[in-house]
């Protein structure tokens, strides 16, 4: 960790000199208890969050606090323990997903599995599905620190620990760096420092209750998915009707408000977005209901049908290419930035923008491809990306490639593929999602998804086609594959 840090006091030192003694000072740290007082001393930076309309109000930027290197580590170890008992005793819930082992992409997948498990649904009447982003104000600011102490002793957590997060929240102080102006030191007495590496970890301890709090039982709904990825939470709702939908989701945001503002937690209604899933080829006229949630934008803010969400942007008939469309744009955006840098007769080497393009570019178009690229040659899989645009994406992919070798635009992709020795990346982006599925095939999300197939809308009277689910029929064959592999390696095992 010591070559990644930013360190408030700009102090740089070779690990195998100081690594020793840091050894000492963090044990001394973790008997004692005690975070030294030096390393609550905060340099707080204000940056401006990036694609917002408008930079003349605070909410356009972002405070992130600078702290020292060797306070972080201290923070990340003590991090890494309150990890360890969270993953060891389930003491967050499984649905959230910023957990260890965990990532967008599961968040991803676990909310757009319901949508597809609803859409499977043939008889007696179609499921509608219903999603609702919510925004918790000042997420790591309005963290009660006596309420989070609190919650740690009721979870067991060794009381070294408590006493360590109660010394490490105590006594900070900070100022304010501003373009042109800095500001005097300051007492911070509320919240937890963004920036810290403790901090995320102890957020997710102290935001555990919303969770758990959306499992109470909504009889207007056949089933209510809540998942969260640190502070940005999801509530996707399935019923008969998307009256229904809203009627609950109105129930749910009710009850979550009114157990949050006694707690110091409060949920912005007016950056609240709803969403209406349809089917692709559905003929049925696009609904505007909306839950009568008090102080929710109008409906031409509040109703979506494009939403960015955890970096991939949904569209209520899942046809991914609004997604398309901003990968296409991002990677435009970034390639311009190369051809600053690089030309056909001067700048870095082929080798060397060869492997810029492999690790800053291509991950733009991998990002979450597990979620939305599903595509076979076997027509039969429901809710595939269309064929113009997985030429669109491998189009751009040879636009990129002709400008890092230098090539004339006429160049033949496939001579550019070959002789950079890039995979198409139709290919890249399959084999990409196959090996996010592969990973999980044990893992705790694949066992929630199957639980998801076998149980849900497994009404008598229902009609579900699971063959049409494209997360099931991928799971399917993989499963398949490693079977088949394992009896093969048996067989050559017991030859041996």
């Amino acid at each position: 960790m010591l070559h990644r840090v930013k360190a408030a006091d700009g102090t740089e030192l070779a690990p195998s000199i100081i690594a020793p003694y840091l050894e000492r000072g963090i044990n001394a740290a973790f008997r004692l208890s005690h975070h030294p007082s030096i390393f609550k001393q905060a340099k707080t930076v204000v940056l401006r969050k990036s694609e917002k309309e408008a930079y003349n109000v605070a909410k356009s930027y972002r405070p992130v606090a600078l702290l020292s290197f060797i306070g972080k580590l201290i923070e990340k170890a003590i991090a890494n323990r309150l990890k360890f008992l969270a993953m060891a005793h389930q003491l967050i819930p499984g649905a959230q997903f910023a957990l260890p082992s965990k990532s967008t992409t599961h968040a991803l997948e676990s909310l757009i599995n319901h949508v597809y498990q609803a859409w499977c649904v043939k008889a007696p009447a179609d499921i509608k599905a219903t999603l609702m982003t919510i925004d918790q104000t000042g997420a790591f600011d309005r963290v009660g620190r006596q309420d989070l102490l609190r919650i740690l002793i009721q979870l067991g957590i060794p009381t070294w620990l408590v006493l360590y997060v109660c010394s490490f929240l105590s006594d900070r102080s900070t100022f304010l760096v501003l373009p042109g102006h800095t500001s005097e030191r300051f007492w911070v007495n509320i919240g937890i420092p963004q920036g810290s590496p403790l901090s995320p970890i102890l957020y997710l301890y102290f935001s555990r209750q919303i969770l758990e709090r959306l499992k109470v039982s909504c009889p207007w709904a056949d089933a209510v998915l809540a998942t969260s990825y640190m502070d940005d939470t999801c509530i996707l709702v399935t019923s008969a009707s998307y009256k229904l939908n809203c009627v609950a989701l109105k129930f749910l945001f009710d009850f979550l408000v009114a157990w949050a503002s006694p707690n110091g937690i409060y949920f912005g209604a007016g950056k609240t977005k709803i969403m209406h899933f349809h089917r692709p080829w559905s003929r049925c006229p696009e609904s505007t209901e909306m839950p009568q949630i008090e102080g929710l934008p109008d409906p031409e803010d509040c109703m979506q049908t494009k939403l960015r969400l955890l970096g991939v942007i949904l569209d209520h008939r899942l046809s991914w290419v609004a997604h398309v469309d901003f990968i296409i744009a991002k990677v435009q955006r970034k390639m311009m930035h190369l051809r600053r840098i690089s030309g056909s007769t001067w700048g870095p080497s082929l080798l060397e923008m060869r492997q810029l393009y492999i690790t800053c570019i291509r991950p733009v178009f991998a990002y979450a491809c597990a979620v939305w690229f599903v595509s076979a040659d076997d027509r039969t899989f429901s809710w595939r990306l269309r064929d113009d645009l997985v030429r669109r994406l491998n189009n751009q992919q040879s636009a990129c490639l002709r400008q890092i070798a230098g090539a004339f635009k006429t160049t033949s992709s496939d001579i550019l593929h070959k002789e950079l020795h890039i995979d198409k990346l139709s290919l890249y982006l399959q084999r990409t999602a196959m090996a996010h599925r592969v990973q999980n095939l044990d893992s705790e999300d694949a066992k929630n998804l199957e639980t998801t197939w076998n149980t849900l809308f497994r009404d008598e009277d229902a009609i579900i086609r699971l063959d049409h689910h494209p997360y099931r029929s991928w799971l399917g064959i993989l499963g398949h594959l490693t079977t088949s592999g394992a009896r093969v390696l048996t067989t050559i095992g017991r030859s041996l």
